[in-house]
């Protein structure tokens, strides 16, 4: 096994997490780290790991926002409507919100119904707008070779301590809630679920998803 495009943490820091000498359990930490990356990009409903080149397709709604599925963006290369290039001069590259913004709206790419109004048809917005750009944090691992790391430290924190807890589950009945050592018990939760996984709605206990909730992707437009 190898760590995942998409891992937000080395197996070296993780190996110091977990106090482990290194090397010695390198494929159930690299595991670990898939596990909890690709849980924490679900959670954030987004990629969050740096790209060159994105081709994105994107709707417009009338406003003066276009939002980007991958920020921070770190370079704009292109915006074309249909197949016209879009004049980059007056746009303002809103980086940390993957937002770009320009005094003149982006045109509504909903279709119209044809009738005495002639009325946009509201929610059903195409993907006019094609973008080409650079967009992502830069992880500790793609920093190993490409530095510097971007990729904030609540979020390498918060994937160090998700993939300690799914590094410790493995192997372990996820329904035993607890567990003692002198004069033996153990008690069942009667949560079912898979070796490994963590009982909660989101998968994700609750610190971890106070770090994440900044970097979710906005739910509207």
């Amino acid at each position: 096994m190898a760590l995942n495009a998409n891992a937000l943490i080395t197996v070296e820091q993780l190996e110091k997490e977990l106090g482990l000498v290194a090397a010695s359990q390198t494929e159930k930490v690299e595991a670990a780290i898939n596990e909890a990356s690709s849980r924490i990009e679900d959670y954030c409903d987004r990629k969050l790991f740096f790209t060159a080149g994105i081709v994105e397709k994107v709707a417009g709604f009338g406003s003066f926002k276009l939002r980007l599925d991958r920020p921070p963006i770190v370079a704009l290369t292109t915006i074309t409507f249909v197949e016209s290039d879009v004049d980059l001069t007056n746009v303002d590259i809103r980086a940390e919100e993957g937002i770009l913004y320009r005094p003149g709206v982006w045109t509504w790419t909903a279709p119209i119904l044809i009738g005495a109004t002639n009325e946009f048809l509201a929610g059903e917005e195409r993907e006019r707008f094609t973008v080409t750009y650079d967009g992502g944090f830069v992880t500790p691992p793609q920093a190993v070779s490409a530095p510097p790391q971007t990729l904030p430290e609540s979020i390498v924190r918060a994937a160090k301590s998700l993939a300690t807890k799914i590094f410790r589950q493995f192997g372990r009945d996820p329904s035993i809630s607890e567990e003692r050592l002198g004069d033996w018990r153990v008690k069942y939760s009667g949560v079912a679920g898979t070796a490994g996984s963590l009982a909660s709605e989101t998968g994700l206990p609750d610190s971890i998803r106070a770090a994440l909730d900044h970097y979710k992707r906005p739910v509207f437009a």
